[in-house]
């Protein structure tokens, strides 16, 4: 069955400067600097499983290794305080094609994406994927475009002003889009188009009809942020949130 991709670019995010509620027609973009909380590492740690633990020591460098324990900490921290559960209850499962998701709970979606020390994690009552990406000037776009871009996409590249930012606003598009249906879409990427305005889905790329909103906000010069989420009868509105020091201090005590 098909649908259609309604997609769009905007200036920027409304900001929240607190802990919000979650409503039903919201998505909630927590913004996190990693690198604001690697004087935690220790503390962040304890919240690990044994398994996430593992992972982390087989980063080769320090950094990334921390950067995983404070994205995946922080991860756990929001989900327990959103779940209104401690966070040794939370249990993981893996749906189509590998997304992860609450086990026992169709309420409360989550996706996550990171780049450098710029972590981003996106909360729903609705089906969502989001992608960061940093605007990496050295990045060869041509051959990813050829291999990844609809015939549409990459003639408008081709006649780009700015090729290199329309490059990733597209690029994060389809990531996004790819990662909320978590229908393992990375080899069907010439197959739909993400360019501003109504786009088309072939029906062979969903199991049942469904509209989705494709939106990208430039979070910085470096930064492109797009959100995918499933188009409902209210619409969504995506909140920027910026995670600080007294979040994480509040809901260690809360939560662990």
């Amino acid at each position: 069955m098909s649908g259609q991709l309604f997609c769009q670019f905007n200036d920027s995010l409304p900001i929240c400067t607190f802990h919000p509620e979650l409503t039903g027609n919201e998505i909630l973009i927590w913004d996190i600097d990693t690198d604001l909380y690697l004087t935690r590492i220790a503390l962040l740690k304890k919240v690990l499983s044994i398994e996430e633990k593992d992972r982390a020591d087989r980063f080769h460098f320090e950094r990334d290794s921390n950067r995983f324990i404070v994205r995946r900490a922080i991860l756990k921290i929001l989900l327990a305080a959103y779940k209104g559960c401690g966070i040794k209850h939370l249990k993981y499962i893996r749906g189509t094609n590998g997304k992860p998701q609450l086990a026992g709970n169709n309420e409360l979606n989550f996706n996550t994406s990171h780049s450098n020390n710029h972590a981003i994690i996106a909360l729903s009552r609705h089906q969502i994927g989001v992608d960061l990406e940093f605007i990496n000037p050295d990045f060869d776009i041509i051959p990813v475009a050829e291999f990844s871009f609809s015939a549409d996409e990459f003639k408008f590249l081709a006649g780009s002003s700015n090729p290199l930012k329309d490059f990733f606003i597209t690029w994060t598009r389809k990531e996004a889009f790819v990662k909320a249906t978590g229908s393992g879409l990375n080899d069907h990427l010439q197959h739909f188009s993400c360019l501003n305005g109504r786009q088309l889905i072939p029906a062979q790329l969903q199991a049942e009809e469904a509209d989705w909103n494709l939106d990208t906000v430039e979070l910085s010069q470096e930064y492109l942020l797009s959100i995918a989420a499933r188009v409902t009868t209210e619409p969504l509105q995506s909140l920027l949130v910026n995670f600080n020091e007294d979040l994480l201090h509040d809901a260690i005590q809360e939560c662990v």
